[in-house]
């Protein structure tokens, strides 16, 4: 099917230049045979527009090439006996997840993924995380969604959620709770009794301070498009309803199961095998843009792993008095939280410092001193200040960090340096193709170690990204965010 595709596309498409990738070098062969038995390996030498040549490489080998159009082998499938390995090479191996995304955007204008496989032959819980990648992708080729769910760990969130699972399992359904979408959490997950691996609907159980609460209906509402927005189908039940009248919300559930499970998704019908699918066109000519921007680099961080937040703890000499010893001591004092912690807000400077002095509370005394010590430690040289907070003079390469076991007071949206929190926005932005702004500040706050937002949070990350918008960091509108990758 490949050879022919590439025959059909020397005969239609000569303007555009072409490239054939694949999972492994024993496909990338049986291509160059399949070709070189079409007698079309001549008639390719010759195709060069743009001075652009054919190419037929592996997952490895594709590294900076582009060409107008891609083709995609997955070449992967069940065994003699039906059953799927789901060892797909080194995409399944650390760091695969680097190597698809360098694979799935080498394309300019149109992609084109062949594979025997569907997103419903690799699991929902699979590990590696390259392989749930292809997971992903093989769902945005079949459905032009890019959210097929990812199950985690998590349990049931309360026993509202465990009640309504049982009910769904009783007839005879599969439900998983917590799924994980695009940076939200699902309650529960259905899967499509026909179309295994494939949720047919998304349950979510809300109790009743959901009624009166104004605020977490807009977040709800806001959530419910983004969701469905991505292809989801959603159904919402209130707890006081299950618990009134339970008669009629379990056929309503029911019926919201079985209407789901009978609609397929989009284009993902009615194909022979292997399909062939369009994963990405643009009509206008402009580039397809890269998931992750650089090359594959061994043992580079991934976005989702950001260092815990460490805090310094400051040792002094026993019977010392934080009012009596001088505003050198005091500098070095101040010095050394900023180098090991910054940037840190100057409140939590003085923290520290009046901890290793054995002090309850920072006073207004206290507060003035540490100010002091740290502006004669700037004007030496050694720290930075920005706002309220104070840095080391180059930029720690432990930023961002993750502050969900760090002290109450470091979670709080005013203590987050600004800059940390662009540098969070940058590692989302670099690990997706974009994001809308509300996904993007979930993601962020889930980046930073904060299970859930609240106004205060939500406002501090939405003026961080607006920022990088006026700054050109970031370019696109509050429904498609990502980073400027041109030269500023």
């Amino acid at each position: 099917m490949i050879a022919a595709a590439v025959e059909k596309h020397l005969q239609n498409q000569p303007e555009r230049s072409l490239g054939v990738a694949c999972f492994s070098v024993a496909q990338r062969d049986a291509i160059d045979d399949a070709l070189q038995a079409r007698g079309l390996l001549s008639a390719a030498d010759a195709f060069a527009p743009k001075g652009e040549r054919l190419f037929i490489k592996n997952l490895e080998a594709v590294q900076g090439d582009e060409r107008d159009v891609i083709l995609i082998s997955i070449g992967y499938g069940p065994d003699s006996q039906g059953r799927m390995t789901l060892g797909f090479g080194p995409l399944s191996a650390d760091g695969g997840e680097r190597r698809l995304n360098v694979l799935i955007s080498r394309a300019r204008l149109q992609c084109v993924v062949f594979s025997s496989i569907t997103v419903g032959d690799i699991p929902a819980d699979v590990k590696p995380r390259g392989t749930r990648m292809l997971r992903e992708f093989l769902h945005f080729a079949e459905t032009g969604h890019i959210a097929a769910g990812e199950v985690g760990s998590a349990d049931f969130d309360s026993p509202f959620e465990e009640a309504v699972a049982g009910y769904i399992r009783a007839a005879g359904y599969q439900v998983v709770p917590q799924v994980g979408v695009f940076g939200f959490r699902i309650d529960l997950g259905v899967l499509h009794p026909q179309k295994a691996g494939t949720f047919a609907l998304g349950v979510e159980c809300d109790g009743a301070a959901y009624h009166s609460g104004r605020s977490a209906r807009d977040r709800d509402r806001l959530r419910q498009e983004v969701l469905e927005g991505l292809g989801w189908k959603l159904h919402r039940i209130w707890s006081t309803d299950w618990f009134r009248k339970p008669d009629h919300e379990c056929k309503r559930l029911l019926a919201a199961i079985d209407l789901a499970c009978s609609s397929d998704p989009p284009r993902a019908a009615n194909w022979p095998m292997p399909r062939e699918t369009r994963a990405a066109e643009q009509s206008s000519g402009a580039p397809v843009p890269d998931l992750i921007e650089d090359e594959i680099t061994a043992g580079a961080p991934t976005a989702g792993q950001p260092q815990p937040y460490r805090e310094c703890t400051l040792r002094v000499r026993q019977g010392a008095d934080l009012q009596s010893i001088n505003i050198l001591e005091l500098a070095r004092l101040a010095s050394t939280v900023v180098s090991e912690e910054g940037p840190i807000h100057f409140e939590e400077v003085a923290r520290r410092i009046r901890e290793a002095f054995r002090l309850e509370r920072t006073g207004r005394r206290i507060a003035d001193r540490v100010n002091a010590a740290l502006k004669y430690a700037g004007r030496e040289g050694a720290i930075v200040q920005e706002g309220n907070f104070w840095s080391p003079r180059d930029i720690p390469s432990t930023l961002p960090r993750c502050r969900r076991n760090a002290s109450s007071s470091l979670r709080r949206p005013d203590r987050i340096p600004p800059i940390e929190c662009r540098l969070a926005i940058g590692a989302v932005l670099k690990a997706c193709v974009a994001a809308s702004k509300a996904e993007l500040t979930v993601e962020v706050a889930r980046h930073l170690g904060f299970d859930r937002t609240g106004n205060e949070l939500d406002t501090f990350i939405s003026e961080q990204i607006d920022s990088m918008v006026i700054s050109g960091d970031l370019v696109g509108g509050n429904l498609r965010l990502e980073l400027n990758r041109s030269p500023q």
